[in-house]
């Protein structure tokens, strides 16, 4: 079985590849999209999804030095992501790719 360390190091490391990923698609999409075409959508969803993916990261900070409001923040943060693909992958814009 393994001990909580681990466990805890896991979810740290799972946090900070979501965060990566999620971060990487909504900079590129900030950056393209939202500023070089100046289109809004893609420019607010993508300013959502680099608040979410810095959530992750801080989220990820928490487990590491044992807040007591990491759950709670674990919590928001995940829904926050849901939420925000969720968003995403609906019409007409589809942001993030299609749903089914």
């Amino acid at each position: 079985m393994l001990s909580t360390k681990s466990n805890s190091l896991t979810l740290v490391a799972l946090n900070m590849l979501v965060a990566l990923l999620t971060g990487f698609g909504a900079l590129q999409e900030f950056i393209v999209g939202g500023i070089r075409y100046r289109q809004l959508q893609p420019f607010l969803i993508s300013l959502a999804g680099i608040i979410v993916s810095t959530l992750f990261i801080i989220s990820a900070i928490a487990l590491l030095r044992q807040w007591s409001t990491v759950r709670r923040l674990i919590i928001l943060t995940g829904t926050l992501s849901i939420l925000l693909h969720v968003y995403g992958v609906l019409p007409p814009h589809r942001n993030m790719g299609f749903l089914f």
